[in-house]
């Protein structure tokens, strides 16, 4: 167990900020997935400045389950809202930027493997790992800047935790 000071704070997923279908629990960092859309954000956006790396284990699958980043301004009860304002990497390894699949063919994911995401917010870039074996091609967007980590599924099997950096997984 880690010492909270106010230097050593870590995100978590917002119970504020998700779709009523999505479960929270271990912490707010394990999310269990609802029968329709169902996105939850986290508690502190992404810095403006700086490298951030979070992780998502995948603990049960389902067939429509994304994570990665969304602008700050979508609230995670909104579906139709969040859909142009996605940086995501989903289950079947698709990498989805807004409505649109930019990347598809990398490695799907299942239970036990552990997605990483990495932001540069002074490039900007964004990168996405399986079990720390980078997936699909760097992304560099001008649009890269007031993003919030966030995972969202269609299904109820659908569970993930998340690592943002209090205590690793490995």
């Amino acid at each position: 167990q880690a010492t909270d000071t106010p230097t050593n704070n870590f995100c978590t997923l917002n119970p504020l900020n998700k779709h009523s279908g999505a479960t929270l629990s271990e912490g707010n960092l394990r999310v269990h997935g609802a029968s329709g859309y169902a996105p939850c954000m986290s508690t502190i956006p992404i810095p403006i400045k700086g490298l951030w790396y979070a992780e998502c284990k995948v603990i049960s699958s389902a067939t429509n389950w994304v994570s990665g980043i969304y602008r700050t301004t979508i609230r995670g009860d909104s579906h139709a809202d969040g859909d142009d304002a996605r940086m995501v990497y989903d289950i079947t390894g698709n990498i989805i930027i807004s409505d649109e699949t930019n990347d598809t063919g990398n490695a799907s994911l299942s239970a036990n493997d552990i997605l990483g995401i990495a932001v540069d917010m002074d490039t900007p870039s964004l990168k996405f790992y399986k079990n720390g074996s980078q997936e699909g091609d760097t992304i560099t967007s001008s649009t890269l800047t007031t993003y919030q980590w966030q995972f969202g599924s269609d299904h109820n099997d659908a569970i993930a935790e998340w690592n943002f950096g209090n205590p690793p997984f490995t």
